[in-house]
């Protein structure tokens, strides 16, 4: 099967993206197209390649072996029933916002992380989405959605380091690069992109959907504004902290 990767990065409107692909699923399989998000993946389809990617002791290796047998026996049901091409959105291929933050590093196990998934994918794998997004976006996003989860509140230095860490988009995009030689990486901005999951679709795949299905609001798991977040402070007991934040209601 002719196969597109969407890999995040997070916080770049990739659960808007996966709704999409969910809402239309119907559509895209008439056109030949079956398409993973983490609704499937994550029920066991992907268990044992979410790990560090570094861990080789005999039963990570087993796990590892079976969940590219149980992708490749699925990829193969896709073929059987007349799909001819498979979009797999999955963002935690390449990393967690968690790890990020507590490394103080944009994705710093990438190659290790998302080169577990080579046995599955690299000799089909056509085209490979990744979202980008500026870079005070980014970090902002992932800090205020670590805190409504219960995460720690950075300090100043924690902050300082976010800004200064060295790892930018651009070794994100060569280190994909460098692990699917054979795929075309193609880059999508946050900030045109967060609400074009239908032009997204036909940039990545050449499918384009005429009359797709939206339902809800437009845009899926953002970050919570400030009144929100300084309520959720405020019950986690921090009220000092809830009251640092600014008055403004963004």
């Amino acid at each position: 099967m002719d196969l597109y990767l969407h890999i995040g990065a997070h916080r770049t409107a990739t659960t808007t993206f996966q709704r999409f692909l969910r809402h239309n699923e119907q559509s895209l399989r008439d056109a030949g197209l079956e398409s993973w998000t983490p609704q499937v993946i994550r029920q066991s389809l992907f268990q044992g390649l979410f790990g560090p990617g570094n861990a080789d002791t005999p039963a990570d290796v087993r796990k590892r072996s079976m969940a590219v047998g149980r992708i490749k026996l699925r990829m193969d049901g896709h073929w059987g029933e007349g799909r001819r091409a498979l979009l797999v959105s999955e963002e935690n291929m390449i990393g967690a916002p968690r790890s990020n933050l507590m490394h103080r590093s944009l994705y710093p196990d990438l190659p290790a992380r998302l080169g577990q998934f080579l046995p599955a994918f690299e000799d089909s794998c056509l085209k490979i989405a990744l979202g980008i997004r500026s870079y005070d976006g980014y970090w902002t996003s992932c800090v205020t959605y670590g805190l409504a989860r219960g995460l720690p509140i950075p300090s100043r230095r924690a902050l300082a380091a976010l800004v200064a860490q060295p790892r930018r988009w651009t070794d994100i995009a060569a280190e994909v690069a460098g692990l699917f030689p054979m795929a075309e990486v193609l880059v999508f901005p946050f900030e045109e992109f967060a609400d074009r999951a239908p032009d997204m679709l036909a940039e990545l795949t050449g499918l384009r959907i005429e009359r797709p299905i939206a339902k809800g609001p437009q845009h899926h798991n953002v970050s919570p504004p400030v009144p929100k977040l300084r309520r959720l402070l405020k019950m986690r007991g921090l009220d000092a902290a809830a009251s640092l934040l600014p008055s403004t209601e963004g």
